[in-house]
C-alpha cells in the first residue's frame, strides 16, 4: 500500500493533468493489479450481458464509451459487480439458477444513482450508507460527487440528524462555484415516484432515494434542471 501511495504521490501531475491520460492509466492500473480474470469471474454472466458468444462475461466499457456498472463498482469497492443490491439475488431459470451478483460488503465510497429514483434499480444499504459520507452519482448521463462537510466524513451519526449539509461538485460542468444543499427531515414529507414532466431537479431524486423524507433547499443556488 505504501508502495501504490508513493507512486501516485510522485506522479500525481501527470494523473490529473485536465487533457491527460491520468484516468486510463489509472483504470489500466486496477486491471493489471487484481487481474483480468479475476475481474471477469466477478461478473454476471447473462443473456444481454455477455461480450462474446462463446460464454464471455459482461463488459467494462458499454455503449457510447459509457463506463459501465461493473468499472464503477470495481473502482469504489473493488468488485466488478454488475449490481448494486446488496449481496447475491438467485432467479430460477431451466436449465439452471441464474445468480445475479450485487454488492458484498460495505463500501468506503458510496454510489446514488436517478436510476432508482424512477424504480429502474434499488440501490442497496452497502453502497448508500459507506464508510466515508462521500457518494458518486449518476444522474443525467455521467457522474458527481456528493460529500458531507470534511469534519464528518466519518460521522456515521449524520444517517440520524433530522437537518444536515451535503456539498456538491460536477466536474464535467467545470463549476467554479460552492453548492451546499440544506436536507431537513420531515414526519410528514414521503418521497412519490416523480411525473417525468415535473420540473424537480435532478439532484433532489438523487437525494431523496438516500433521505426519503427531505425537503432540500439550494440555499441561494440555482437548481440544476
Amino acid at each position: 500500500m505504501e508502495e501504490t501511495q508513493d507512486a501516485i504521490t510522485s506522479h500525481v501531475d501527470s494523473f490529473m493533468e485536465p487533457n491527460g491520460n491520468g484516468l486510463v492509466q489509472f483504470v489500466l492500473s486496477v486491471l493489471l493489479s487484481k487481474g483480468v480474470e479475476n475481474i471477469r469471474s466477478e461478473m454476471d454472466a447473462v443473456a444481454g450481458a455477455l461480450s462474446d458468444a462463446t460464454g464471455g462475461t459482461g463488459k467494462l466499457v458499454g455503449a457510447h464509451d459509457y463506463c459501465t456498472q461493473e468499472l464503477v463498482n470495481l473502482l469504489l469497492c473493488g468488485f466488478a459487480r454488475s449490481n448494486v443490491f446488496d449481496g447475491e439475488q438467485r432467479l430460477e431459470g431451466d436449465p439452471g439458477d441464474v445468480v445475479l451478483k450485487g454488492i458484498p460488503s460495505r463500501c468506503a465510497v458510496g454510489f446514488l444513482s436517478l436510476f432508482e429514483a424512477y424504480d429502474y434499480i434499488q440501490v442497496g444499504s452497502f453502497l448508500k450508507r459507506p464508510q466515508f459520507n462521500v457518494w458518486v452519482v449518476c444522474s443525467e448521463s455521467h457522474y458527481s460527487v456528493f460529500f458531507a462537510d470534511p469534519k464528518l466524513l466519518m460521522d456515521e451519526s449524520l444517517e440520524r440528524r433530522q437537518q444536515l449539509d451535503v456539498f456538491y461538485f460536477d466536474g464535467l460542468a467545470n463549476q467554479d462555484e460552492e453548492i451546499r444543499l440544506t436536507l431537513t427531515m420531515s414526519e410528514s414529507t414521503t418521497r412519490n415516484k416523480p411525473k417525468f414532466d415535473e420540473l424537480i431537479p435532478p439532484l433532489n431524486l438523487v437525494l431523496q432515494t438516500k433521505w426519503p423524507r427531505a425537503t432540500i433547499d439550494w440555499n441561494g443556488v440555482e437548481p440544476l434542471l
